[in-house]
């Protein structure tokens, strides 16, 4: 498949391909979009004159619960195994039921056509790997699964759970390559709600204030779908007959 090459592009082959609608207009002034972050991933790095230096390519994904953290997180991850041959992704989460969330929005999003014909043998609750050499891997919240990686992107779910020597090993485990038209710059990006004072999201925040990190930042009304004019639902009357009404 053609490799999207503008952000406009690469939205409509996710709407296209996926029937997946991005939020890419923020409503809260300050705030980013899941589109900023799917374009900085996509890209490595986004938008930037080349008389301009390069944006930090490790990344924080900071929003409120329920605003589409980890699936943005799948949907990145499947882009990068379509487009950049050869790539290495790891899924590194807080806890072992989040981690197997993310990587459940993967296996769905594979089993769809055309994506299903891409996949390279059978998919596992681990581990999927496409024809083109690309893999991704679900690891688990030990130090020694950790420092045994070498691979391109590290995304780390719900960073604000992860035990702090953990996270520390965390930050060695990439290297960059070269992967089709794409030089992946190796990089570790960090999804969360902030809830723990000064914990870890903290830290990554301002890091972010320091330029040490991109931060990308939206709420609810930044992912809110827009309603519909009309719906309808099915109640049931007396003996159990099906009634229909139209919600306006």
């Amino acid at each position: 498949q053609r490799s999207p090459r503008t952000r406009d592009e690469l939205w409509s082959w996710i709407k296209d391909i996926l029937d997946v609608d991005v939020a890419r207009a923020p409503l809260t002034p300050g705030h980013s979009t899941p589109m900023d972050y799917l374009w900085h991933a996509f890209s490595e790095g986004g938008d930037t004159n080349a008389s301009d230096p390069p944006h930090p390519i490790d990344c924080v994904v900071w929003a409120n619960r329920g605003g589409g953290k980890t699936f943005m997180g799948a949907l990145a991850t499947a882009l990068d195994l379509i487009f950049k041959p050869g790539i290495e992704v790891r899924i590194l989460a807080g806890s072992v039921e989040q981690g197997h969330r993310m990587h459940a929005h993967l296996m769905r999003l594979f089993a769809r056509e055309p994506l299903q014909d891409l996949v390279h043998g059978k998919m596992t609750e681990r581990r999927i790997e496409l024809t083109n050499g690309s893999v991704v891997e679900l690891l688990a919240q030990s130090q020694a699964s950790v420092r045994g990686t070498r691979v391109q992107k590290l995304r780390c779910d719900e960073v604000e759970l992860f035990h702090s020597a953990v996270w520390e090993a965390a930050q060695l485990t990439t290297q960059s390559k070269r992967c089709g038209l794409f030089d992946v710059r190796g990089s570790v990006e960090c999804m969360s709600t902030m809830h723990v004072p000064y914990g870890v999201m903290h830290r990554l925040v301002q890091e972010a204030a320091q330029g040490k990190r991109r931060l990308f930042k939206w709420g609810v009304l930044d992912v809110l779908g827009p309603c519909e004019q009309s719906r309808a639902c099915e109640t049931r009357g007396p003996g159990g007959a099906v009634r229909y009404c139209g919600l306006i």
